[in-house]
């Protein structure tokens, strides 16, 4: 402004305008957050071009407007903060217009201008700028002026220069933003796969079995069978040390699996007095020796047949596991000729014995769990037999996944 009160345009020397670009290409605010790129670019840039006020405005393109993010001069009254924040859609006013066309525009008068959108108070000229990467206007610089034909073609050049630097900056911060959220993802992720794997550990010994087979060798040497009692402790022993040894392996061997599956039902034969048997059977093309299997997937699913279904068989109870491939796909069917699921369960509560409501999980959140801690599709399939008549003749369960 000049002593007569009037506006007039300030031409810039190359050396400020030097200063101007150099400034906003070296500078680093805070973290370069977008954010704090575009309060720079309008605090510390546009104010040397002796402007009277700036906005800096974003796309939106999940709305198609553009949004008001920073601003220098009566916008900018305190700190960080815009001085009611407006919206502006795509194709309205002049802003809107140049985020349409991407091409930069000066109004010289206002007035003559229906498109002009008033916004804190009515100005004489403006000039609109877009920032644009790869041919796509990804947010608008904007400045008003109170006196008519204000904006010069230097300043249309050094705002052009301006926006092609801020661009740059923008698409830098978004980038490093997306790599921050990346990394927390993964971060985050790798914990999730941490906490899957300590719960999938807590799963693989239910804690009733542990204290049944205490019980079971406390009965033995109470009614004084030294040798039930020896050999109970011996499989016992060898089958927690199996556990133990593999406890933080996500696969071990099928042979490997087969031998704690093989002690585990031995242990339980014992434990219940050859109240029932139990058959292991394999096809001829499953190599036991090179195919690895999830560690103890489907003991507990052995340990329900036994707990629920045969246990409440008066005699002859049989627990059988096939174990097939076809193509890619492992499949394990454990199969019981037990009282069902809905009167095991039932005779269960009966005598105040719940096997699985413990914090190991049920065995379908088992197989969930394995699944997503194994990043393998675990597929359960279970089936309750039934006799012409409606009778329960025990349960069929099937267990595939990719090995």
């Amino acid at each position: 402004m000049n002593v007569n009160g009037k506006y007039e345009s300030y031409a810039l020397t190359f050396d400020e305008v030097e200063k101007i670009l150099l400034y906003f290409a070296t500078s680093i605010f805070g973290q370069n957050t977008v954010d704090e790129i575009l309060w720079d670019l309008a605090k510390n840039c546009i104010s040397q071009l002796k402007f009277v006020d700036c906005v800096v405005y974003l796309v939106n393109k999940e709305k198609n407007i553009l949004t008001q993010k920073a601003a220098y001069g009566p916008k900018n009254p305190v700190n960080f903060e815009l001085y009611r924040p407006i919206d502006i859609p795509f194709g309205q006013g002049i802003t809107g217009t140049v985020a349409v066309t991407g091409k930069p525009e000066i109004v010289n008068d206002t007035g003559k201008d229906p498109r002009y959108i008033v916004d804190d108070q009515v100005r004489a000229s403006e000039i609109a700028v877009p920032i644009v990467y790869n041919n796509e206007v990804i947010g608008i610089i904007d400045s008003e002026h109170p006196a008519k034909d204000f904006f010069t073609q230097q300043h249309l050049r050094i705002l052009i220069a301006i926006a092609s630097l801020c661009a740059n900056k923008i698409l830098k911060a978004r980038a490093d933003e997306e790599n921050r959220l990346n990394q927390e993802k993964l971060i985050e992720t790798s914990r999730l796969l941490a906490e899957l794997r300590l719960q999938v550990l807590r799963s693989h010994m239910n804690p009733h079995f542990v204290f049944n087979s205490l019980n079971a060798m406390q009965h033995f040497i109470t009614r004084d069978d030294q040798k039930s009692a020896l050999k109970y402790l011996s499989k016992f022993g060898k089958l927690i040390r199996a556990i133990l040894d593999n406890i933080s392996v996500d696969y071990i061997l099928l042979a490997e699996e087969l031998q704690i599956l093989s002690l585990y039902l031995e242990l339980e034969s014992m434990r219940f007095e050859e109240h029932f048997k139990y058959q292991i059977t394999i096809d001829k093309h499953v190599n036991q020796h090179t195919c690895k299997v999830p560690f103890l997937l489907i003991q507990p699913f052995i340990e329900k047949a036994i707990n629920y279904g045969l246990v409440n068989k008066h005699r002859h109870g049989l627990v059988s596991v096939h174990i097939s491939k076809k193509n890619g796909l492992l499949k394990y069917v454990i199969s019981d000729n037990g009282i069902g699921r809905i009167k095991g369960s039932q005779k269960a509560n009966e005598k105040g014995l719940n096997f699985f409501k413990h914090k190991n999980f049920s065995t379908k959140e088992r197989v969930k769990l394995m699944s997503k801690s194994l990043n393998n599709t675990i597929k359960l399939k279970t089936e309750d037999l039934y006799s012409q008549d409606s009778q329960p003749l025990g349960t069929r369960v099937e267990i595939s996944f990719s090995a």
